[in-house]
């Protein structure tokens, strides 16, 4: 039995990949639209900027909305069907401005590599500051909207791992507040593939 992981891959591609049992534990953006899947949220996350560290943005530890107005956005590919970019777009337009999309990725590596090359700025989940790129900083949007980000698994699958992981997390006060318990006891695939990394 061996660990594989996989990164880089949108919601839709992990729902699918855990209905056709290519993935026994995806990391992912609720809302799943496929059935047979069980979802547990572990964060809240908020969006935060991302501009060229030598971007007159960047001057300001924290960058309400409304100073975004004409800059160029980096975003998630529209077939993607990217929550983060959907929370972007949004956030945006509640705050009275029309994001300009300059160029599209399917990669966050790939967003940071265009921010860092000064060809715009992006609206990311905080949880890519643990990121390492050079030429980017990571700046507060208090107005900004925030994003999930949930464990997910087939419903009722008995994996010994799976049930192993799921009371490791629980144990260490991983997911939300409040989220329901699970439920891994019907039968199904076991397995020991992971995944880890959103949009």
């Amino acid at each position: 039995m061996a660990l594989e992981v996989h990164t880089e891959m949108f919601t839709p591609a992990q729902e699918a990949a855990l209905s056709e049992s290519r993935l026994d534990i995806g990391v992912l953006r609720p809302p799943v639209r496929g059935e047979g899947i069980t979802c547990r949220d572990i964060a809240q996350e908020p969006l935060v900027l991302v501009p060229p560290e030598d971007h007159w943005l960047a001057e300001s530890p924290e960058v309400p909305l409304e100073r975004l107005r004409g800059e160029d956005f980096i975003m998630y590919a529209a077939t993607s069907r990217s929550i983060v970019s959907n929370a972007a777009i949004s956030s945006c337009l509640s705050a009275g401005l029309h994001p300009h999309t300059a160029h599209e990725v399917t990669e966050t590596s790939t967003a940071l590599a265009l921010v860092a090359a000064g060809l715009g700025v992006a609206l990311l989940p905080d949880s890519v500051r643990s990121v390492s790129r050079d030429g980017v900083v990571f700046r507060s949007v208090p107005d900004a909207q925030r994003v999930r980000l949930a464990l997910a698994w087939r419903t009722g699958d008995t994996s010994p791992l799976l049930a192993a992981v799921l009371a490791a997390l629980t144990a260490a006060d991983a997911f939300a507040t409040g989220d329901a318990s699970p439920d891994v006891t019907a039968p199904s695939r076991a397995g020991a593939q992971n995944h880890r990394g959103t949009s």
